[in-house]
């Protein structure tokens, strides 16, 4: 008798706008993971179709985490409680490229694609990651951010030399 096989839909990370994040996190408090990024940016792109499609990453990630994406073209006003964090047009006579402030803002002013900040329950700024990850390093990433290993001992590298992941 043959087997039909239906195969389902695959499973992806359920992004979220960063303004919808401060209102879930007060309702279900859980740390932030936001994803920046450009849509002319190779390793983005890898990123998308590699990382983010490892089914540990995905089930890590919407289980632990507010997922978020931030485009850093993003050319609207983003308020976030008190503060409108704004675009600015590029400046050309005095060689100053367009930006937007929350993006400056979560990189430290360091704009490199892509790149992960890392925010706790109470929106507290931890950090940020950047370059590309396989999916084997963003699970020791968001392992070591999740489980507040970084208060014990922030030496990452000596974390991620012992970390025994599921990948």
């Amino acid at each position: 008798m043959p087997v039909f096989l239906y195969s389902q839909e695959p499973q992806a990370i359920k992004w979220y706008d960063i303004e919808d994040v401060v209102n879930q996190s007060f309702q279900n408090p859980k740390k932030i993971f936001v994803y920046i990024y450009t849509d002319n940016c190779g390793w983005c792109t890898r990123m998308t179709t590699t990382t983010f499609r490892n089914p540990v990453i995905i089930n890590y990630l919407n289980n632990n985490y507010y997922p978020v994406r931030l485009n850093a073209n993003i050319k609207r006003d983003i308020v976030l409680g008190k503060r409108t964090y704004k675009y600015v047009a590029a400046n050309p006579s005095e060689r100053i490229p367009a930006y937007h402030e929350l993006v400056v803002t979560l990189l430290n002013g360091r704009l490199g694609y892509p790149s992960y900040a890392f925010l706790d329950e109470k929106m507290t700024y931890l950090g940020v990651e950047m370059g590309y990850k396989s999916p084997d390093m963003m699970e020791k990433w968001l392992y070591f951010i999740q489980n507040d290993i970084y208060k014990k001992n922030p030496d990452f590298s000596e974390f991620a030399a012992e970390f025994k992941g599921e990948l």
